[in-house]
């Protein structure tokens, strides 16, 4: 029969495995904000005359701050997809106007000035950081031709 304490460390080892190599997906985060809060709630089972339950407390802590810190990932990919969204957006709406030799250069300006401003917040550490920088580079040199 295992202890609270080596299912704590099992949910645990599971969650800090499933966070390396970033960065993830939503759903890989939420999967790993799953697993600390199940280690949280083993450790918190531990009752105060347990023999484990000064470990208990000290890894109770070590978990609470890798649990903030993993939330923390999953925001940033949360707000990175939306602006990545966003971005995408803006870019398809731009090439329309670029397309059209009427447009007015002022729009093009403003509606590049969107997508670099989309871009700019995506976070470093996301799915979406890569390819945002690389569309940054391209709208930022469109923006000096304009």
């Amino acid at each position: 029969c295992f202890t609270f304490m080596e299912v704590a460390k099992q949910f645990g080892m599971q969650a800090a495995i499933a966070a390396q190599n970033g960065p993830h997906p939503e759903q890989q985060w939420q999967v790993v904000v799953s697993l600390w809060e199940q280690a949280i709630n083993q450790l918190k089972k531990i009752p105060g005359d347990n023999p484990a339950y000064l470990e208990a407390q000290t890894k109770l802590g070590e978990y609470q701050v890798n649990l903030a810190n993993v939330k923390m990932r999953l925001q940033a990919e949360k707000e990175s997809k939306i602006a990545f969204k966003e971005a995408k957006n803006l870019i398809a709406d731009w090439q329309r106007y670029a397309v059209d030799d009427t447009s007015n250069r002022g729009i093009l300006a403003n509606k590049i000035q969107l997508i670099i401003n989309q871009l700019e917040n995506i976070k470093p550490g996301t799915t979406y950081y890569k390819e945002a920088q690389e569309l940054l580079i391209f709208a930022k040199n469109k923006q000096k031709s304009l």
